[in-house]
């Protein structure tokens, strides 16, 4: 790494990624052995429960999970054959597709959420206090 002798922002910022790296390793660790949901599709299922009508256009869904076209494409085909969503045409533009969330996806979400509570509160809530965590809501 090339950084400058006592620059602890930058050295901030390596220890902010590292630690952001070990925080999805271990909470997706911890999701994927109590549910076989993946990090990723779990917070798709979590996406698509909070947008209207429990459905996003994948383009948007992209954008919100950091992912590109084709990235969500390939996650939407998983998610679709294991049939926690479905895909639809968008209703006002023929050209587009959206992914809604099914029956079955709603009830995995379900059953994950306590287990990604749980993850998130062990790896990462614990540590902060109350203020920090206001502060970092304020990002």
């Amino acid at each position: 790494m090339i950084t400058q002798a006592g620059d602890a922002r930058l050295a901030g910022w390596w220890r902010f990624m590292s630690a952001h790296a070990l925080l999805v390793q271990r909470v997706g660790r911890d999701l994927a052995a109590a549910t076989s949901l993946p990090l990723a599709s779990y917070n798709v299922l979590c996406l698509l429960h909070d947008a209207p009508g429990g459905r996003l256009r994948l383009s948007e869904l992209a954008r919100a999970v950091h992912l590109t076209r084709s990235g969500v494409t390939r996650l939407a085909n998983r998610l679709e054959r294991a049939g926690l969503m479905r895909r639809e045409g968008h209703p006002r533009d023929r050209r587009g597709s959206c992914a809604a969330l099914t029956d079955r996806g709603r009830d995995q979400l379900r059953r994950a959420s306590a287990v990604f509570v749980r993850a998130t509160a062990e790896h990462f809530g614990s540590y902060l206090s109350d203020e920090e965590a206001e502060k970092m809501c304020q990002l």
